[in-house]
């Protein structure tokens, strides 16, 4: 492989790995925040419960849900920020790896090329190696 395929392979793999930890990072955050949002309901199931068993706090119960509205909206909003965020770096992500395979496509070329040119050195320097003997043979033959 030359140096140049080399390099281009080389820039091409930390772009792709790069991207995947963009990925991975926006992931992780995506699923914090349903990790939230399932505290959040669990919350509100316990609050549910609790109204259940002290009727007297239902005016307070309907401010908390206003509140519980808001938080669930923030919390969509939030994902469908990382959603787009995480396709785009996806999309990102397959444009690298579609780069990657070319240059080692070009660097598996060009090392079939050479080696196909060794190869016919090598036939050319032995079809004159067998050349030259049956020519010496002849000349042997011919003294007997």
């Amino acid at each position: 492989m030359s140096r140049w395929t080399q390099s281009l392979i080389k820039i091409a793999n930390h772009e792709v790995e790069t991207l995947q930890k963009q990925v991975a990072e926006i992931v992780g955050r995506r699923q914090d925040v349903q990790v939230q949002q399932a505290r959040l309901e669990a919350q509100v199931d316990l609050e549910a419960q609790h109204v259940r068993d002290h009727p007297g706090s239902g005016l307070s119960h309907m401010a908390y849900l206003s509140g519980v509205r808001q938080k669930r909206a923030r919390f969509l909003q939030v994902l469908a920020g990382l959603e787009q965020e995480e396709e785009q770096v996806r999309q990102a992500l397959a444009e690298a790896f579609e780069a990657l395979k070319k240059y080692e496509i070009v660097a598996q070329n060009i090392q079939l090329a050479k080696d196909r040119q060794v190869a016919r050195q090598d036939t050319a320097m032995l079809d004159e190696m067998g050349l030259r003997l049956t020519r010496g043979d002849r000349d042997y033959s011919s003294e007997a």
